[in-house]
């Protein structure tokens, strides 16, 4: 890529796609201190874990068949026996919850509705992509059981979220930064045109992630402790948090589908977490020469706490869930590129060897595997590419993106960028 100007601006992408009419962007309010939106919060936590559980069982043992009932998941040890009760209509945290199958047992959605006023005031709908929807009293989600299509609802978020995703196609974009001038380079999947926005200063960390729940990643870097967000919703546009020598670690710890502002302080091995509801959490996990990871690595919905360790090659993980898990995998001189590999919602402990260009990923559900893709000096770039669920094993060479593409098993190389630029889908890779 040159550095003269290339396709559009973002300023002009964004009136392209206003002209068009395809941007549908809807939010919800900031959460208040009720027990309403307390009752609300849950309610999307357990339609994520049926939601979840129908994709594992239908990849598993239904043999691609969803589960018939909620019933048959929780007998099956996939969600708990409140979700999955006998009578069908299931009742947790003042919520009535109702898993609807399709004749043939090839779709299936889930639709939550408070038991009372005083309960929640939003009914959810989420289908099997993992879209939820809410609506309000006689406003409220309604889909068809056949075709899944879903009226009298507002789409709001997207329960898989994909990162990297800047236009919210369900695909990780081709998107590169160039640290001497802070400027994003993005080439969006649907209409394959590129675009770049100036976001930035020399020495600031990428730190791209969906802050605001609208299923966009946020452009954002962090700089000396400070964090700016691009165009976010969030009142989070600029916001000091942390310290200069700090690791930026923005995931969802609280399970609201928001990233939270964290960093890793390697000095003491202390994780600071600033949630999306303003509360703040300090907690010792990890030493000196550690490197953090977050992510979900129990499918629980909330990123975990982890580090590995590069004197001993092993991970320390602190399930949300599940508590501390230990797994030695890995050389000190590994990268880690921990992601979703086999597409069942479970961040896999994963590394890259640049020493034999190897990718050695450990799976949750298809086990331990080693793929050769890359060379020593090639960048890690694991992402979902190819919009499947599953994170593809690329690199980035230079200026050149090798993307091998796990939905249809075939070898994607293009030219975008050039050698003095990040590709954003490194920015989290140690």
């Amino acid at each position: 890529m040159e550095n003269s100007r290339k396709g559009f601006s973002l300023t002009e992408l964004i009136i392209v796609l206003a002209v068009i009419g395809m941007i549908a962007v809807a939010t919800i309010p900031k959460s208040l201190a009720s027990p309403g939106i307390t009752n609300e919060r849950f309610a999307i936590a357990s339609i994520r874990a049926i939601v979840t559980a129908q994709g594992i069982y239908r990849a598993t043992i239904g043999a691609g068949n969803a589960a018939q009932s909620g019933a048959v998941l929780a007998n099956a040890g996939l969600i708990d026996s409140q979700l999955g009760c006998a009578a069908g209509d299931c009742v947790k945290d003042g919520y009535v919850f109702t898993t609807n199958v399709t004749s043939d047992f090839l779709n299936f959605n889930v639709v939550a509705v408070p038991v009372f006023g005083s309960s929640g005031s939003r009914s959810f709908y989420a289908n099997e992509a993992g879209v939820i929807y809410y609506g309000f009293s006689s406003f409220s989600p309604v889909a068809d059981s056949a075709t899944r299509e879903v009226s009298g609802g507002i789409p709001f978020y997207n329960m898989f979220p994909n990162k990297f995703d800047f236009y919210r196609d369900g695909r990780s974009d081709v998107t590169t930064y160039r640290p001497a001038d802070g400027i994003w380079y993005m080439q969006l999947n649907f209409f394959g045109v590129s675009a770049r926005l100036q976001f930035g200063l020399a020495g600031d960390k990428i730190v791209p992630a969906d802050y605001d729940l609208d299923g966009r990643t946020n452009f954002a870097v962090y700089r000396n402790g400070t964090w700016f967000i691009y165009g976010c919703s969030c009142n989070l546009n600029s916001v000091q948090f942390g310290e200069p020598s700090d690791i930026p670690v923005p995931a969802d710890y609280d399970g609201d589908g928001r990233a939270d502002l964290a960093v890793f302080r390697p000095s003491s091995g202390t994780w600071y977490l600033r949630q999306s509801n303003d509360e703040f959490a300090a907690i010792p996990f990890g030493q000196s020469g550690d490197k953090p990871v977050a992510g979900d690595f129990d499918g629980d919905g909330k990123a975990d706490l982890a580090v590995f360790r590069p004197s001993e090659g092993i991970w320390y993980i602190q399930q949300s869930n599940l508590g501390l898990k230990t797994v030695q995998f890995g050389v000190a001189d590994d990268k880690l590129v921990a992601a979703d590999y086999d597409g069942d919602g479970k961040m896999d402990i994963a590394v890259f060897r640049p020493s034999n260009g190897t990718w050695y990923l450990d799976q949750s559900r298809a086990g331990i595997k080693g793929f050769q893709f890359g060379i020593s000096t090639d960048v890690p770039i694991p992402a979902d590419y190819d919009g499947d669920g599953k994170t593809d094993i690329s690199v980035f060479r230079n200026g050149t993106w090798h993307i091998q593409q796990s939905g249809i098993n075939q070898l994607r190389s293009l030219q975008f960028g050039a050698s003095d630029h990040q590709p954003v889908a490194s920015a989290f890779v140690r």
